[in-house]
């Protein structure tokens, strides 16, 4: 099916029915994924799946609708009914789709075209080869939560009234395997993972196992400590939940709703010079690089903080309007949701010291390594998590600690990093190296 013609046709019969600037996004793909656990095939799937959003706009009111059928009587069934929510909706200004972008990239390098050789058999065996890797590495482990295998293939189609048209691929495939450990009373549950676009990009099984073992037997015989306050180094995992908090106060639209500690902070310095954020969107390979967002804008290479002064806000569409400005390439979605803001490849760009020099220049703290909660208030800035790690002292971790908090301000947080490792990896939409904060509040006991 030529889905992209089938999107340009819906488009056109919309606009005969009344609506004004219209938009049709598509998504189809197909996923396969095995889980074992304790030597056995635990769970199965296949799955082939496509999706139509529709977006409509009847001056300045907004519809919007989805389905999975594609037939004819649906399409129909389809437009009417969004264009009805849309008359039946509140004016808004900003309600309107985007001018065309300029041309966008297909040099991205987002499939696998090996994808096709890589077998469902080879992905069942890979699983239970990972499974029984971790029991293999060290005798503390005592049984698995499951290890996976996944792979899938996508594809993203947009057209708009606005003569935007395109379409583009993305595969991608991952590992990931939790492992249980066990040492006379003490159990700790583990997980580690590795994720990307291509196989060659994941992690080998044996590095995914030996990675998650490590982490999680080093956390046995965990305890609580003192309540105090002492230098904190966030790994890299950890670090990702403090830069996925920025996000929310670079957000656009919490910035134009006054949400937001930084809302009047553009330009200023906000950080330690030390510090670097950069968002892009069109980095070759990565999970979060994309030729156009959810609106048909192209993605650019944003520096959102450069060396510690605040450079830009993030923006879709709308909320771009609203601050008299242009979106960024932020707008993301599926077919099921209207677009809203988020990251594409963000990270905390890398710096010169090793995580094990930061680790050896801290006589007194705590390596957190990961952080659990939802503990941080975008308005005001306070940041609050649970936490677990290991407890330093003259330079080595010595301790497994955890149900603790780590608290401090993101101002203090910003203003008092002390170190950035040399040890970014690209995980995901946020990645960070090591980061060491000068202070925070560890409550204990």
């Amino acid at each position: 099916m030529d889905y992209l013609a089938f999107a340009k046709d819906i488009v056109a019969a919309s606009q005969r029915k009344g609506a004004g600037q219209t938009e049709v996004y598509i998504e189809t793909g197909e996923e396969f994924s095995a889980i074992a656990r304790h030597g056995k095939i635990e769970s199965l799937k296949q799955a082939t799946a496509r999706g139509l959003g529709l977006r409509v706009f009847y001056k300045k009111r907004l519809g919007h609708g989805f389905i999975n059928d594609f037939s004819s009587s649906a399409v129909q069934s389809l437009i009417e009914s969004t264009l009805e929510l849309a008359k039946a909706s509140v004016d808004d200004p900003c309600n309107s789709l985007p001018s065309v972008d300029e041309p966008n990239r297909d040099d991205l390098d987002l499939v696998d075209t090996t994808l096709d050789q890589f077998t469902s058999d080879q992905k069942i065996e890979l699983a239970l080869q990972l499974d029984h890797l971790i029991f293999e590495l060290d005798s503390r482990i005592v049984k698995s939560e499951g290890a996976s295998v996944s792979a899938g293939m996508a594809e993203t189609f947009l057209a708009n009234s606005n003569g935007f048209a395109n379409s583009y691929r993305h595969s991608s495939v991952g590992f990931s395997v939790s492992p249980v450990a066990q040492d006379g009373q003490a159990m700790y549950n583990g997980h580690w993972y590795s994720y990307a676009r291509k196989l060659s990009g994941v992690e080998t099984i044996e590095s995914v196992a030996r990675t998650a073992v490590d982490r999680t037997v080093r956390m046995l015989g965990a305890r609580k400590i003192s309540t105090t306050r002492v230098p904190v180094i966030f790994d890299p995992s950890a670090a990702v939940t403090f830069l996925s908090s920025f996000f929310k106060v670079i957000d656009g639209d919490r910035v134009n709703r006054g949400l937001s500690c930084l809302s009047d902070q553009l330009h200023k310095k906000i950080a330690d010079g030390a510090l670097t954020i950069v968002d892009d969107g069109l980095a070759k390979s990565l999970l979060g690089t994309r030729p156009f967002d959810g609106e048909g804008i192209t993605p650019k290479r944003a520096v959102i903080v450069d060396r510690g002064y605040l450079r830009s806000y993030v923006y879709d569409h709308k909320a771009a309007e609203k601050a008299s400005t242009l979106s960024t390439g932020h707008a993301h979605r599926d077919f099921t949701t209207t677009p809203a803001i988020g990251p594409n490849n963000m990270y905390i760009a890398a710096g010169e010291v090793s995580a094990e020099s930061i680790l050896r220049d801290t006589p007194k703290g705590l390596l957190v390594t990961g952080l659990m909660g939802f503990g941080f208030d975008p308005v005001v800035g306070t940041f609050s998590f649970g936490a677990e790690g290991l407890w330093i002292e003259n330079g080595e971790t010595i301790y497994p600690v955890h149900e603790i908090v780590v608290s401090s301000t993101l101002q203090e947080m910003l203003n008092g990093i002390a170190a950035i490792g040399n040890d970014l990896r690209f995980r995901g939409a946020f990645s960070s190296p090591t980061i060491k904060f000068e202070s925070m509040t560890i409550s204990g006991n």
